[in-house]
């Protein structure tokens, strides 16, 4: 939420960051409608004014948080539009008696911010309705069916892909998806004001110091299962998890009720009802960053990623070393993306830890994969039926403890090595000045 940031920050240093922004989408708005011809050129012109609102982003409000999610929209964004200019090759579906400006700015407008924009493909569609048609008919044991009665409980899609954008199948209109988000917005808002309170008083979690240890445990067992330590632990991950969801979601919601609700530039179907999946789907590392977390990435970075991979490479589709590369790459890149906000937001501190930190996901992933593999053939030879509830209820029991615990461990001890190597920078720097004021004659030891 706002921080006592007002003393420094001004109207006039916020106008530079947010004018670049809008150039940059609003040429970004004009070749998604009118597809240029040098698609590569016209995307190192739109980096353009983007990396100087990038260079600016912390002048663009008086809130951390808010300019540091700024910051990040904006290379989420223009990986977004690669993806929609250079892969995808996007192109209005204007007919011809309705091709005007008007028309085309409307279909660009549709998936500029289209997080799950995929093509809709006729004969891969028609290919699924002739495979749910023949799947009914084995059901019905003839081929000619009766659609109402046959598969009832068939599960309908959550969205659509077509020509024009995605549709989201909530079921929410104008006033119900406004309530929506009006309510999440004003709940979020006051669960995180009360964040903050909790976080300024007396019962407030123990400070992070690196001196204290907190980044090694395993090493100091038993001493480190100390209650103080596990409640600070705890601390790290509930706000590296839930109150950096609160936050983003929090935003979401203002957005969706601005373009929704008050602009009517969308429609409730243009949106979905949440920026990230559901934190229920995070039973394991790999659906915590697939499915829950990376929900509004997902897409333009593993499509970005498979070019490499299937291209560039020519790996095999499918394979295990293919998927294993290219969840590297992702998280890689992530990494990278990360330390280029923070070097951006503070060059002195170590950057480079962030990185680390991404790429080190893959250590749970992988383990995880192996347990759940042997875990499986175990309940094969002990006989456990697949749909056992509580064999169920346990396993998921056991993977949210265990993502709990990843980042109980992982994320104090990224802060302890960034610590340790942004004062290893300084004491550097300090020894590099030292030696230049000494060639100079200026440097004078005192008692």
């Amino acid at each position: 939420m706002l921080t006592n940031d007002w003393r420094w920050w001004s109207i006039r240093s916020a106008i530079p960051p947010i004018i670049a922004a809008a150039i940059s989408l609003t040429y970004g708005l004009y070749i998604l409608a009118y597809p240029p011809t040098y698609k590569k050129l016209s995307m190192f012109l739109l980096a353009i004014p983007l990396a100087y609102a990038f260079k600016q982003h912390l002048y663009a409000a008086p809130d951390f948080m808010l300019t540091d999610t700024f910051g990040r929209f904006l290379y989420i964004w223009y990986a977004h539009m690669s993806y929609e200019v250079l892969i995808l090759e996007f192109a209005p579906a204007v007919e011809k008696e309705n091709d005007n400006w008007k028309s085309r700015m409307k279909l660009a407008w549709r998936v500029i911010f289209d997080r799950n924009h995929k093509p809709a493909v006729e004969k891969e569609q028609g290919k699924r309705r002739d495979w749910v048609r023949e799947e009914q008919g084995k059901a019905a044991g003839t081929t000619m069916i009766n659609p109402q009665h046959a598969f009832p409980n068939l599960p309908q899609p959550t969205l659509t892909h077509t020509a024009t954008g995605t549709q989201y199948h909530h079921g929410y209109g104008y006033v119900r998806f406004t309530s929506h988000h009006l309510v999440q917005s004003i709940l979020l808002g006051s669960l995180l004001t009360l964040n903050d309170r909790f976080r300024a008083s007396s019962y407030r979690p123990p400070s992070y110091d690196f001196e204290s240890g907190y980044g090694s445990f395993f090493r100091r067992l038993p001493a480190s299962l100390d209650a103080n330590e596990m409640y600070a632990r705890a601390s790290y991950c509930f706000d590296w998890t839930i109150i950096s969801l609160f936050e983003y979601e929090f935003y979401y919601s203002l957005f969706a009720l601005l373009f929704v609700s008050l602009l009517r530039t969308d429609a409730p179907t243009h949106w979905p009802l949440s920026l990230c999946g559901h934190i229920r789907e995070s039973w394991s590392m790999r659906r915590y960053w697939g499915t829950h977390w990376h929900n509004y990435i997902y897409i333009s970075f593993t499509t970005h990623t498979q070019v490499v991979t299937r291209t560039w490479l020519g790996c095999k589709r499918g394979a295990l070393s293919t998927r294993l590369l290219e969840n590297v790459i992702v998280f890689t890149v992530s990494g990278a993306m990360h330390s280029v906000v923070k070097w951006q937001q503070d060059p002195e501190e170590e950057w480079l830890a962030i990185t680390w930190w991404y790429i080190a996901q893959m250590l749970p992933i992988v383990a995880e994969s192996v347990v759940q593999h042997y875990w499986h053939r175990a309940k094969k030879w002990m006989g456990v039926a697949a749909d056992n509830k509580w064999v169920s209820r346990g396993e998921l029991a056991a993977g949210y403890a265990w993502v709990a615990w990843w980042f109980m461990w992982s994320v104090p001890k990224y802060y302890a090595w960034k610590d340790y190597w942004t004062y290893e920078k300084m004491v550097k720097r300090w020894e590099r000045r030292r030696a230049e004021m000494e060639e100079m004659g200026l440097w004078n030891e005192t008692e």
